[in-house]
């Protein structure tokens, strides 16, 4: 779900959060926050990511409509980084497709991503869907074929990514947005509009937010 914001600020404010490694550009800042500091399993994570058009002049990014989670580097206190695996209904789109949008943030504004994320009761972390999928599929055939529970959210039954925790603990979190000359080549499947389609004032380079610390129990 995305929101454009020119003034507002987020609410959430009560988490456990520290600046470590963030990187910033001239161009385009990234903030990482989420709606509390400690998650126990079948809890959701709420995560917010602002992205903030700094500069004088229109820039656009390009976001991943399906698999949710693949701007998400995770690692443990210890240093221990942890890879994301497919989803439930991981696919791999035609040549030359790109899975998303992009999005135009005007000069001095900024936009928000929200993400979610269940701490499955194995302490896998699981992304869902960019959007409701209204009139989805019953996925009880699937949830059984993946050992899952009957009332497992549908929500969940995409290809969103898959972070496998190994234990409860402390675990850091950043938010990465990366591109290059090359992806203003795609075919964006999630376009709605031409303006989604557009990869004009594309901005090219890597940016890390804001690293969080969030308690898994």
């Amino acid at each position: 779900m995305m929101s454009n914001q020119s003034k507002a600020e987020h609410p959430n404010n009560n988490i456990i959060a520290e600046n470590i490694n963030q990187s910033t550009s001239k161009d385009l800042q990234i903030s990482l926050k989420t709606d509390k500091g400690t998650y126990s399993k079948g809890n959701e994570i709420h995560f917010t990511i602002e992205l903030k058009n700094v500069s004088s002049y229109p820039l656009r990014v390009l976001i991943d409509d399906e698999f949710v989670g693949s701007n998400i580097e995770c690692s443990d206190n210890d240093g221990n980084r942890y890879t994301y695996e497919g989803g439930y209904t991981s696919w791999s789109p035609k040549a030359g497709i790109y899975t998303g949008r992009t999005y135009l943030i005007p000069p001095n504004s900024k936009m928000e991503i929200k993400l979610d994320a269940l701490v499955f009761d194995n302490y896998y972390l699981i992304f869902s869907n960019q959007f409701d999928r209204k009139g989805s599929n019953n996925f009880q055939d699937l949830k059984s074929s993946k050992n899952l529970p009957e009332n497992f959210p549908d929500k969940y039954i995409c290809a969103g990514r898959i972070y496998k925790l190994p234990d409860a603990g402390k675990y850091r979190f950043t938010y990465v947005y990366q591109a290059t000359e090359n992806d203003k080549n795609w075919k964006l499947a999630g376009a709605k509009t031409h303006q989604e389609a557009s990869t004009d004032f594309l901005w090219i380079g890597r940016v890390a937010s804001n690293t969080i610390e969030l308690l898994i129990k």
